[in-house]
């Protein structure tokens, strides 16, 4: 089994989790949101481990003749950026996510956006 395969499989459910968890009790997501956005260790700990995790994605299943091989390639990209850009630029990232949390519309979307990419991750992890 592919690499990149392994890692659709893990994160494409971990998507439709995230999502459903956001439209289903989104009290709790901003409680959390609040609290990580008062903790330096806590932004600190979510900033490496999405680098971490993006370059392990990138080093270990880089690719782009197939597309999950894409699909892959571009959720590490994208881990490692988040984890960078929150490493770099910390107050950054809590004033954007203090601006989202004030619109109720804004994380439905993303509660739906994150069910829709975790579907479609998903489908290609174990059915493509």
């Amino acid at each position: 089994m592919q690499t990149s395969t392994i890692v659709l499989q893990i994160v494409g459910p971990l998507f439709i989790m995230a999502g459903a968890g956001l439209l289903v009790n989104r009290g709790y997501y901003e409680k959390l949101a609040n609290s990580i956005s008062k903790s330096v260790l806590a932004l600190l700990a979510i900033g490496m481990l999405a680098a971490s995790v993006g370059l392990l994605i990138i080093n270990t299943g880089q690719g782009w003749t197939n597309q999950q091989e894409i699909v892959t390639s571009l959720l590490g990209w994208a881990m490692f950026l988040k984890g960078l850009f929150i490493l770099v630029v910390p107050q950054s990232m809590i004033n954007l996510s203090k601006s989202f949390l004030k619109h109720d519309s804004a994380l439905m979307l993303d509660g739906a956006l994150a069910l829709i990419l975790g579907s479609y991750i998903t489908y290609l992890g174990y059915f493509m």
